[in-house]
């Protein structure tokens, strides 16, 4: 019989279980290397990127793991990438000025680029056609239906913005129905977009024509379903309905 001690761990049925435990942390950690290097880049410390990537381990040492003096196992490239985003996270509370933080800005009003445009909008193009314009009046390098090719298919997205290496979607919803409609459309396009290296941010703003949810709803959904660190979600409420439909 095998017995499953520090002296094997290579032989018998944990071996299997502790194969598929490994794997697991291997993805998550380097999870954890990705999403800080996007938030060091976020918040404009390129140095402090460049360092995460050094660091980032190989797959033979991303599930590496030794017991404490205390006697607790732990992850040392856990704890090495929790100390950078530690001193990140104070940065994060600060007013970004980058070009991103002017994208996102944008973004977040689209209600009142609406109104300032004086439109009613009835469907989710009118709002990107508005949208087209006031970003244009920032960045001269907006993509309008904007392709992102994958090894099997290509995906088009509704705005990117290539110096930023920043993407929008858009989703209009008249209704709480159609709310949750777009939130569940929304996880495709996360699964859709995933290892898309020209593009490093997603912004999917949800521009609905009441209050059906507010951000902090939107926000816990998003935490939920462990949406990657690098999608946004935008809630803004504006003027406009979808036109009635026609009865017979």
């Amino acid at each position: 019989m095998y017995r499953s001690i520090p002296d094997n761990i290579d032989e018998g049925p944990h071996a299997e279980a502790l194969d598929s435990q490994q794997e697991v942390l291997t993805f998550y950690v380097h999870k954890l290397f990705r999403d800080v290097k996007l938030l060091a880049e976020r918040v404009n410390a390129p140095m402090t990127a460049a360092d995460i990537q050094k660091l980032t381990p190989s797959a033979k040492d991303a599930h590496d793991v030794k017991l404490s003096p205390d006697g607790d196992w732990y992850s040392p490239q856990i704890s090495t990438i929790s100390s950078y985003f530690d001193s990140l996270e104070a940065l994060t509370d600060g007013k970004d000025v980058t070009g991103l933080g002017v994208f996102e800005a944008i973004l977040g009003n689209t209600g009142k680029v609406i109104d300032a445009f004086d439109l009613d909008p009835k469907k989710e193009k009118d709002v990107q056609d508005a949208m087209g314009v006031a970003l244009n009046f920032a960045f001269h390098d907006v993509v309008r239906e904007l392709k992102l090719s994958k090894p099997i298919k290509s995906y088009q997205a509704d705005f990117g913005v290539k110096s930023l290496h920043a993407v929008a979607e858009y989703k209009f919803a008249d209704s709480k129905k159609e709310m949750k409609t777009a939130l569940d459309g929304t996880y495709s396009d996360m699964r859709a977009y995933d290892g898309t290296m020209e593009w490093r941010y997603f912004y999917a703003i949800y521009y609905m024509t009441g209050p059906y949810f507010t951000q902090a709803e939107v926000d816990a959904v998003y935490k939920i379903v462990r949406a990657d660190f690098n999608w946004r979600p935008l809630v803004v409420v504006g003027r406009g309905a979808r036109p009635p439909k026609k009865t017979s």
